[in-house]
C-alpha cells in the first residue's frame, strides 16, 4: 500500500478491498441490525434518538458531539488542500484512495553516521 509504483499499490489496494466487497451484503445486514438495535433500545430507554442514547452511555452531551462535527466540517477546505498538494506531488491527474498511503518523500538512500558521543 505504501510502494512509490502506483499500479503496485493499486493492486493491492484492489486485492485487499474486494474481500470486503465479496461480503457487502452481510456488512449490510450487519450494520442495518444494529440501527434497528439502537432504535429499538433508544425508544424503550425514552431517549429522543438513538444518538441521544449512544452518547448518554458516555455522558457525552450532545452539543459536544454537535461541535465535533461542526469542526470536522470547517477543517474540509484544509483536507481539500492537503489532497491537492499529494496531487501535486505524487504527480498524478486523479488521486485515489491507494494514494493516499504511499509517503510524499522517498526514503533516504544515504545512511547518516551517529557521531561518536561525548561527555558533558
Amino acid at each position: 500500500m505504501e510502494n512509490q509504483d502506483r499500479r503496485i499499490r493499486r493492486d493491492a489496494f484492489e486485492g485487499l478491498y474486494r474481500v470486503y466487497e465479496q461480503y457487502s451484503n452481510t456488512l449490510a445486514a450487519a450494520f442495518s441490525a444494529n440501527i434497528k438495535q439502537a432504535v429499538f433500545y433508544a425508544k424503550a430507554r425514552k431517549y429522543d434518538s438513538s444518538r441521544q442514547y449512544y452518547l448518554a452511555e458516555n455522558e457525552v452531551p450532545e452539543t459536544v458531539y454537535d461541535n465535533l462535527i461542526r469542526a470536522v466540517r470547517d477543517s474540509l477546505p484544509l483536507l481539500h488542500k492537503y489532497a491537492a498538494v499529494r496531487k501535486k506531488v505524487l504527480g498524478v491527474d486523479e488521486l485515489h484512495m491507494y494514494d493516499l498511503y504511499v509517503p510524499m518523500v522517498a526514503a533516504a538512500d544515504r545512511v547518516i553516521p551517529l557521531r561518536k558521543p561525548k561527555r558533558l
